[in-house]
């Protein structure tokens, strides 16, 4: 496939998956936005220190991808999106004495989460390009 040009989204973009991932689509030409998760230190995961703000075709967006408006937002006029955002801060919840009613520990929830809001804004994002 030519990504050369191709706008793509990555979320779970501050993982070592997701960072690879850029790595290579960025080697291809792609107009990447790198979907990391906001935390208040605003660092970007594993691209903190390997990009920088500057980088060209190359843009960083915080957020959290069970925020509908946020998502809908981010993946509007996109080609691709790579779905990669995991919810392992979970499991770690759990560690400290927080319980989180109905979420499994592997992140199950928080995943289907993010699959539902970012499938249901590419719908919509897709429905608003064809009108």
């Amino acid at each position: 496939m030519n990504w050369n040009g191709r706008r793509v989204m990555v979320t779970g973009a501050g993982g070592f998956i997701g960072s690879h991932l850029i790595d290579e689509l960025l080697s291809r030409g792609a107009e990447v936005t790198a979907f990391v998760h906001y935390n208040a230190r605003n660092d970007w995961g594993m691209l903190e220190g390997r990009y920088a703000e500057e980088t060209p075709h190359l843009k960083v967006i915080a957020g959290d991808v069970t925020d509908s408006i946020f998502v809908k937002k981010a993946v509007y006029d996109m080609n691709v999106v790579f779905h990669l955002a995991a919810g392992h801060h979970l499991s770690g919840m759990r560690d400290v004495g927080i319980d989180l009613v109905g979420a499994p520990a592997d992140g199950a929830l928080f995943h289907r989460l993010g699959v539902d809001e970012i499938g249901n804004a590419a719908r919509l994002a897709a429905d608003d390009g064809e009108q």
